[in-house]
């Protein structure tokens, strides 16, 4: 697959183009090339056939020779259209490269990555310089394509969730680019670990002279790349703020994470007032430590979002001294829970549920001697904590796997949480 070095739109005027991937970002593509580059010929393909007739496979075979191939960020890299496409030695450009080369300098793109944490960072971002005045767009993994608003005012900024997916073969770096965290994820996707963390921080790396770097110090691989990278690099912990106290969010991740947005908001000289103002109104992000009910003083906690080991122990320390129950378990991707299971080592009165999905999981607690229930589901689990749990405790679900092959989603796994403690609560 030749990845193509520097693409704009306007390099796609009377072009052939190919849109692989007609989710989301590829539909959004679609559009944004019919109201932009009205002149050129554009053919979206999808394996789903209520995307498109044409399949990915199919499309790459039959596109011309001067085809431009725009790729969505869904497709893994191990698809066959690939291997086509680097036969084929067509040039390969994504949604999210095209929208930085269109938009950088402009006025500012800000690129907010990280294995946890990007969505509400994102959106905390976004609301404080929108309560500065400064005109925002948030865009990007949280919601928006990029793309659908490429063309908005010169002087717009836009904070860009960016996921993995999404950063892994850009060819130009964002003006500032927050790295919060790193932890294994999406290993089957990319192929390891270690390809999944090079996939995040090649949004740094791409950066140049006049580019910034936040990220956070704890992670010993943002602070090495801090060392090679030439864009300036910030380290965020020793931002503070007295508006950190007033955010309405669980969690001392929540707050490290608060630290590097203080650290853009410095950038654009937003006063303490405003921090405090912006910070004291964010209104949380569903399924992120969302409260969602309460039973007999009892209260249940949403943290759907959780997909990892390392953020259901963040979850958990929200609670420290007061967590009842914790119900883990889902989509086994090979994790290594031993640390988790260390954790709870140390909180003997907290039950423990086990969804389906979760029996590597269940070794793990086995050989650490943690007490477990494996459930056939979050109906018997939800059953069990309002039976069991006793008042003035935390009910967690924050299940430190993937929801796929259970749920249509993590969303879909933290509605039926919502739906099932609601029909408790009075």
């Amino acid at each position: 697959m030749t990845t193509n070095g520097f693409m704009t739109l306007s390099d796609l005027m009377g072009r052939n183009v190919l849109v692989l991937g007609l989710g989301r970002e590829g539909k959004a593509a679609m559009d944004c090339l019919a109201r932009l580059v009205p002149t050129a010929k554009v053919l979206g393909a999808d394996d789903n056939t209520l995307y498109a007739s044409v399949s990915l496979e199919d499309a790459v075979r039959q596109a011309a020779d001067d085809t431009v191939v725009i790729k969505s960020p869904g497709i893994p890299p191990t698809h066959p259209c690939f291997e086509l496409l680097n036969k084929r030695a067509l040039p390969v450009t994504s949604s999210t490269d095209l929208f930085f080369h269109e938009r950088k300098r402009k006025r500012c793109v800000i690129a907010i990555t990280g294995t946890k944490g990007k969505s509400t960072t994102a959106s905390l971002l976004a609301h404080t310089l929108r309560t500065a005045g400064l005109p925002v767009e948030l865009v990007g993994n949280i919601g928006v394509p990029s793309l659908a608003r490429v063309d908005a005012l010169e002087d717009t900024i836009f904070v860009c969730e960016t996921s993995s997916y999404q950063a892994m073969d850009v060819t130009v770096g964002p003006d500032i680019c927050v790295v919060l965290n790193l932890y294994a994820e999406h290993m089957d996707y990319h192929g390891g670990v270690d390809a999944y963390w090079n996939a995040k921080l090649n949004l740094v790396r791409r950066q140049r002279e006049g580019d910034v770097y936040i990220y956070d110090s704890r992670f010993s691989l943002l602070v090495d790349t801090a060392r090679e990278v030439e864009s300036e690099s910030i380290a965020c912990n020793d931002f503070s703020s007295s508006a950190i106290d007033l955010l309405p969010l669980f969690g001392e991740h929540n707050r490290e994470n608060a630290r590097a947005v203080v650290a853009v908001a410095r950038r654009f000289e937003v006063s303490e007032d405003v921090l405090e103002t912006a910070f004291r109104s964010f209104q949380p992000l569903p399924h992120r430590l969302e409260p969602v009910g309460e039973v007999g003083g009892v209260l249940f906690v949403n943290d759907s979002i959780s997909t990892v080991p390392q953020a259901a122990m963040a979850a958990m320390s929200a609670f420290e001294g007061k967590l009842g129950a914790l119900i883990v378990g889902g989509k086994d991707r090979g994790y290594d829970f031993s640390e988790l299971a260390q954790v709870l080592t140390k909180c003997p009165d907290t039950l423990v549920f086990v969804l389906p999905g979760g029996e590597h999981m269940q070794e793990e607690f086995k050989a650490h001697g943690v007490a477990y229930q494996a459930v056939s589901g979050l109906s018997e689990a939800v059953e069990a904590c309002v039976a069991r749990v006793p008042s003035g405790r935390v009910c967690l679900l924050s299940p430190a796997s993937p929801s796929y092959g259970f749920f249509k989603n993590f969303e879909d796994r933290g509605d039926q949480f919502r739906v099932l403690v609601g029909r408790h609560s009075p």
